[in-house]
C-alpha cells in the first residue's frame, strides 16, 4: 500500500512495513532521465532503464518502436525488477499493448486494417503511416506514465520490454526491431553515474 504524492516532490515517500520512508527535500535531486536506443536490438529482450541505486520513484517512460517484420509485433512484457529482484520481476506485465492501455494489438475493432492511435493524460500511441497494418516497417511512438499508479523503489531498479511477435502456428517471434526508449524517475542522493551515451555512428539508423 502506497500513500499519495502530495504536490511537493519533495517529500516523496513510500509506506512499508508500517513505517514511512522519505526522500528529504535536502537530498533530492529532481526528476532524471535516461535514452537508451539499440539499432538494431540483437535481442528481444530490452532495457528501458538500469543502474539505479537508491530510493526513488518510477515516473515513466516514451518509446520509439520500429517494427522491422510483418505480423503482430507488441507481444512483449514489460518487467520492474525492484529492490534485489534477480530472476523474476515483482511486476511483470501481461503485453506491451497493455502495458500502454491499448489492448487488442490497437487495431481497428471495425474495419480491422489499421491501428488506432489515442493520448490521454498519461498513456497513448501515435502512428507513423508508412503502410498498412501489420506491414513492415511500420513506426510507433507509446508513453505510459505512473502518476495515478506510481512504481516507488527503496534500494534499486531495473525495467526491461520484450520485442516479441507471433509467427505461424501461433508460435512466439523474437524480433529485431529499432526501439529508442526515454524513462524518468525520481530519486534521492547519491545516484549511481549514467552509462556512457553511444557514439553518432552507433545511434544512425543506416
Amino acid at each position: 500500500m502506497f500513500n499519495g504524492l502530495d504536490m511537493n516532490l519533495g517529500n516523496l515517500s513510500r509506506l512499508s512495513s508500517a513505517k514511512s520512508r522519505s526522500i528529504s527535500p535536502e537530498n533530492f535531486m529532481g526528476e532524471k532521465g535516461q535514452h537508451i536506443w539499440m539499432t538494431p536490438i540483437g535481442q528481444w529482450r530490452n532495457t528501458i532503464l538500469d543502474g539505479i541505486k537508491g530510493q526513488g520513484q518510477y515516473v515513466g517512460t516514451y518509446m520509439a518502436w520500429g517494427v522491422h517484420n510483418n505480423g503482430w509485433w507488441g507481444e512483449g512484457e514489460i518487467k520492474f525488477f525492484i529492490d534485489g529482484d534477480e530472476e523474476y520481476p515483482t511486476i511483470c506485465g501481461t503485453g506491451t499493448e497493455d502495458y500502454f492501455c491499448g489492448s487488442y494489438n490497437f487495431e481497428n475493432p471495425q474495419t480491422h486494417d489499421g491501428y488506432v492511435p489515442f493520448s490521454t493524460p498519461y498513456t497513448g500511441l501515435q502512428v507513423v503511416n508508412t503502410d498498412k497494418l501489420y506491414q513492415v516497417q511500420k513506426r510507433f511512438g507509446l508513453y505510459r506514465f505512473h502518476i495515478m499508479d506510481p512504481i516507488r523503489f527503496e534500494k534499486d531498479l531495473k525495467v526491461t520490454i520484450q520485442a516479441l511477435g507471433w509467427r505461424e502456428g501461433g508460435r512466439y517471434l523474437p524480433l529485431q526491431d529499432d526501439i529508442s526508449s526515454v524513462a524518468f524517475w525520481y530519486q534521492d542522493l547519491p545516484c549511481a553515474p549514467f552509462p556512457k551515451l553511444p557514439d553518432k555512428d552507433y545511434l544512425e539508423i543506416i
